[in-house]
């Protein structure tokens, strides 16, 4: 059991200490069916009323481990999935871009969000059901004490039961497992739809085969949930029927064999009502610890991908960095050269070599065509991808996974595909009044505004989220900025006023600029210090 493992490994509780509570809580519910039966045998009333004194005691116990078992079982669990979350979101954090691609987002949103709720979703059915295996275990004792041809009797029944209960809930567990993991496919399509809306819109064909796509991946998990119901409901019956024939059994054989006397039969019919509940919350919780167990299976998996991918930092080469008081004196690319692979295609692109170096203070523009390696060589110059040969030094220091956290920290980057953050998220003590200056100059004031740290909304064109996003690089105040097609969404106006306005005060400013773009109405602007043009990869 995969969710069994997961708790082992994680929970923090003295498994003792909750034990002994557990078996405290379920001997007291045991108790209380044979002080209950004591009772109606009883000859006198004084006798009834010191059992009833001591059923009282009982009870009060069974409430109070009952609820601490419960409380502390549900803010353990809560605690071990926080922890676990934590740890997930850490090991991601400090993993590489190119690791990061190679899990895949989908893997890690479910695992962060849908598989740790399905397991927290368990927590109050795994304390009920382990007490509930307790009450059947205890319950059974008292009808050993009461016929042991009775104890027989059910004994043979749970074997039978439980064996054919495996069968089935093998199958029922496959099924739900192939039901998630389509589900899973099943949404990546979905977020096809959602992001790819506009081009969706475009495309009649497009549209319709993504449609048949949905609804095929749709139908297939319908089919397995409507399956999953299936097993689960035969499962429910099972039990039921189960219940049904043990009692007949019971009350029929036990007086024809002369076993018991009426006494003992009221009792035994008594402990048999008595079961029912523990042996009903078993069936219910089924289909929940079947969730949960996928899901644990799949959260394990994750955190798998996740350090296969993930290389320790105890075990990345290389040394410190030194920044000295000024930015930084150069930024070196030694016969640099790259190789992607694609994990998905198998096929890959190579860069390089690259020779050249960048000092503070210059205006760089990066063109070529796409696929020539313009993105890419970006990425290895801030940092987020790492030669497969050659390196990158930055003031003679050469640039490793180690020391690269230091070397990131020079840079503000606006990426093409760029996430748009609500709150200035590394920013501390900002001036209001520079903001209300920068959205009056970036022509942003009235469509969004700074309260607190957190913008009042996001709900803005693409050109207007590519301006507060320049906005919040302008607040960080790095020496070196990176702009991947920054103007690509802003209006012919705004676009000339970037160009020949905003890049030439970073330029006045001492900034190092480097922007990658396709204007090459630009490119003759006497800021501009150099121009770097890439053609398959290679440097022309």
């Amino acid at each position: 059991m995969h969710l069994y493992h997961l708790l082992r490994r994680e929970l923090r509780l003295s498994n003792r200490f909750i034990v002994a509570v557990a078996i405290l809580a379920g001997l007291t519910n045991a108790l209380i069916l044979y002080l209950v039966n004591s009772t109606a045998h009883a000859p006198e009333d004084a006798s009834k009323i010191s059992y009833l004194w001591w059923i009282v005691i009982t009870i009060a116990t069974f409430v109070v481990s009952q609820r601490y078992l419960l409380i502390t079982m549900a803010s353990d669990v809560e605690q071990t999935l926080h922890r676990i979350r934590l740890r997930l979101m850490q090991k991601i954090q400090n993993a590489e871009l190119l690791p990061f691609e190679a899990v895949g987002r989908a893997q890690i949103y479910s695992g962060l969000s849908t598989d740790l709720i399905t397991i927290s979703a368990v927590s109050l059915v795994l304390t009920l059901t382990f007490q509930s295996l307790l009450l059947i275990f205890f319950g059974l004792i008292y009808v050993a004490i009461q016929s042991l041809m009775a104890l027989v009797i059910y004994l043979v029944f749970m074997a039978i039961g439980t064996r054919i209960f495996i069968r089935r809930y093998s199958n029922l567990a496959a099924t739900r497992h192939a039901a998630m993991r389509h589900e899973n496919e099943m949404m990546d399509a979905v977020s096809h739809l959602l992001d790819g809306f506009r081009e969706v819109k475009m495309d009649e064909m497009r549209r319709s085969d993504l449609h048949a796509h949905l609804e095929e991946a749709s139908d297939i998990v319908v089919s397995l949930n409507r399956r999953t119901d299936v097993l689960t409901s035969n499962l429910n019956v099972f039990f039921s029927a189960s219940l049904y024939t043990l009692l007949t059994v019971v009350v029929l054989a036990l007086p024809a064999l002369d076993a018991v006397d009426a006494e003992v039969m009221m009792s035994l019919t008594s402990a048999m009502i008595f079961l029912i509940a523990p042996l009903i919350v078993l069936v219910n919780a089924i289909p929940m610890f079947n969730n949960a167990n996928v899901a644990a299976d799949r959260l394990s998996q994750l955190e798998v991908a996740i350090d296969q991918h993930l290389r320790p930092m105890s075990k990345r080469q290389g040394e410190p960095l030194v920044v000295y008081e000024a930015p930084f004196r150069d930024i070196v690319f030694d016969h640099v050269e790259f190789d992607y692979v694609s994990a998905s295609q198998g096929n890959g692109f190579h860069l390089g070599p690259l020779d050249l170096s960048i000092s503070p203070g210059e205006t760089i523009f990066i063109s070529g065509g796409n696929g020539s390696g313009k993105s890419t060589f970006a990425h290895l110059l801030i940092g987020l991808y790492f030669p497969t040969r050659g390196e990158v030094r930055l003031d003679g220091q050469r640039l490793s996974e180690s020391n690269a956290a230091m070397y990131r920290e020079l840079f503000s980057v606006i990426f093409y595909d760029f996430h748009l953050f609500d709150r200035l998220y590394g920013l501390r003590d900002i001036d209001p009044m520079r903001v209300e200056q920068l959205l009056e100059r970036l022509q942003l004031t009235g469509k969004t505004e700074l309260i607190g740290d957190r913008f009042s909304t996001l709900n803005l064109s693409t050109g207007q989220k590519r301006r507060l996003s320049l906005l919040m690089s302008e607040l960080e105040d790095k020496p070196i900025y990176v702009f991947d097609e920054w103007a690509a969404e802003q209006d012919p106006e705004f676009r000339r006023y970037f160009y020949t306005s905003i890049l030439p005060e970073f330029k006045s400013r001492g900034k190092t600029v480097i922007a990658v773009t396709h204007d090459d109405r630009y490119y003759d602007s006497d800021y501009i210090d150099r121009i770097l043009h890439f053609e398959e990869g290679r440097l022309r």
